[in-house]
């Protein structure tokens, strides 16, 4: 038997109808929009999808650099052989490395070893703003502080001497830093040497001993002390 359809139902199809009409109507005209729309989200995700690319591929091209850039500068020794460091090699790489990782930590780790490079080389002047940057940049861990170590080196070999005796006694007073304060106060020591200041010298390398007894330092603090009273 046949159900009657109501009229209640009737007029629900009815409504339907009309919406899906008036839906229709409004596509009709808003098509040029939607278009324009639907194009612009299609080329957002082709740029978002552009720009993940790019930058996975500079990311990986910086860790290929950087690597290549260690391998250069701290090779290892093949079967006991020896292997010199190839500090203007990995100079490049190191510099390639940077450019290509930016901020990241990739990128300021390369840095820091473009700086070891251009120390390596003599050019202390030129590694200064690099470590600057570097230590500026990480702040605080363990790259910040072998780079505040390094950049001390550079201020030494640069002439500012002064710069990098009080940057190296900062480290020695840090009581939460990774670098060891007795290596930091030695260095202040050997530092103090090289300017022929050697009462302040003998003064700091007791202060090693002294201070640090068991620490990493102490053995070559002694070690000056000796050189230092014959």
């Amino acid at each position: 038997m046949t159900q009657k359809t109501s009229r209640k139902e009737l007029l629900k199809d009815d409504m339907v109808v009309e919406s899906s009409v008036e839906i229709v109507d409004w596509l009709e005209k808003h098509k040029p929009q939607i278009v324009r729309g639907a194009a612009a989200f299609a080329a957002l995700v082709v740029i978002v999808a552009a720009w993940t690319w790019w930058s996975g591929s500079q990311r990986r091209e910086a860790q290929r650099r950087f690597d290549e850039g260690m391998r250069l500068l701290r090779p290892q020794a093949a079967q006991g052989a020896p292997v010199e460091p190839k500090p203007a090699e990995a100079l490049a790489a190191f510099e390639t490395a940077a450019s290509k990782g930016g901020d990241s930590a990739i990128g300021r780790a390369a840095r820091y070893y473009h700086a070891v490079c251009l120390l390596e080389l003599g050019r202390g002047a030129d590694a200064v703003p690099l470590l600057e940057s570097v230590v500026g940049a990480a702040r605080t861990g363990a790259l910040a502080d072998s780079a505040r170590a390094m950049l001390a080196k550079a201020y030494e070999a640069s002439g500012a001497v002064d710069k990098a005796e009080s940057l190296l006694r900062e480290i020695a007073a840090s009581t939460d830093g990774t670098f060891p304060p007795d290596v930091a106060l030695l260095r202040v020591g050997q530092l103090l040497q090289r300017q022929g200041k050697t009462d302040e010298a003998r003064r700091t390398f007791q202060e090693v001993v002294t201070r640090f007894p068991q620490g990493s330092g102490a053995a070559e603090a002694r070690a000056s002390l000796t050189a230092l009273s014959q």
